[in-house]
């Protein structure tokens, strides 16, 4: 698995796919051990880059809700001119809850719970979609615009969030 996660950041996703999924469909048994559920993981979040208009399968969605956090750091892309803070809060309610704020100050950003301070932009949608986004596979302006995102709020402000986190 070390060196199927070290080729998608050499641009060999597709060669890591093929590879995993040639290995893990060779199994008939043994997918609740860790090395096959994270196998799993990989080729749902390597099938999101491969093809754009890919969902992801429900069963990996909780593993990869814990990646958000090392994706986010991967795909900040800090220093634009921002006049006052933005914030971006995340209401996706199915198959996994996630209620998340996502602060962004222009040099830096802050993912937290949602709290009682207003947001500039609210979204709701699936988890897979939300992975999708925030990942940089799912574009604000098309996922709401064929109906797998619901946006309250600033739409403006709304579709920055592609430009402070524009994928990995």
């Amino acid at each position: 698995m070390s060196l199927a996660r070290l080729w998608p950041s050499q641009d060999r996703r597709q060669e890591v796919y093929d590879l995993v999924a040639l290995v893990y469909g060779s199994f008939t048994e043994g997918f609740d051990t860790a090395d096959l559920q994270e196998a799993k993981a990989l080729l749902s979040e390597l099938s999101v880059w491969l093809d754009a208009s890919a969902e992801l399968w429900d069963e990996p969605l909780a593993q990869l809700i814990g990646m958000v956090p090392r994706w986010l750091r991967t795909a900040f892309i800090a220093n634009q001119d921002l006049p006052a803070p933005v914030r971006y809060r995340f209401d996706i309610s199915s198959p996994v809850e996630v209620h998340e704020d996502i602060l962004v100050t222009g040099a830096e950003y802050q993912a937290s719970p949602s709290g009682a301070e207003p947001a500039d932009a609210i979204f709701r949608g699936s988890t897979g979609n939300y992975l999708l986004l925030l990942s940089g596979r799912l574009q604000v302006e098309q996922a709401v615009a064929s109906g797998r995102l619901n946006v309250e709020g600033a739409p403006d402000q709304a579709k920055t969030l592609n430009a402070w986190f524009p994928g990995f």
